[in-house]
């Protein structure tokens, strides 16, 4: 997981953990990355047309959960952005989406 994009995978046992952080007007999204406890950020590069998702030391997005959706959602640059992956098969890589009906949105699960 790095860059504008992380890994997906339909395996329980292959997937990364997440941890949710309580926060002022919603919740932060982290994970490990070599060994580094990481949150998960969407920002724009410069000069880049799409909102890529980081992994980064310090937290800047705020998640909240969308229950129409079923899924986690931040708002940046005034529009809310969703974390999936395109709903063609070009894609199996995880980003920033910008709505929940074009795209297939990630799922968060306990597992006890």
């Amino acid at each position: 997981m790095a860059g504008t994009y992380a890994g997906s995978t339909t395996s329980i046992s292959q997937s990364a953990d997440f941890t949710i952080e309580e926060v002022t007007g919603g919740f932060n999204l982290a994970s490990t990355v070599s060994g580094v406890k990481s949150y998960v950020n969407l920002y724009k590069q410069e000069g880049k047309s799409y909102v890529g998702i980081y992994f980064e030391k310090t937290a800047s997005s705020v998640y909240t959960w969308d229950a129409a959706t079923k899924s986690v959602k931040t708002v940046y640059d005034n529009k809310d952005q969703f974390i999936g992956t395109s709903n063609t098969n070009k894609y199996t890589n995880v980003g920033a989406v910008k709505n929940a009906t074009d795209y297939f949105v990630v799922s968060f699960y306990t597992v006890e």
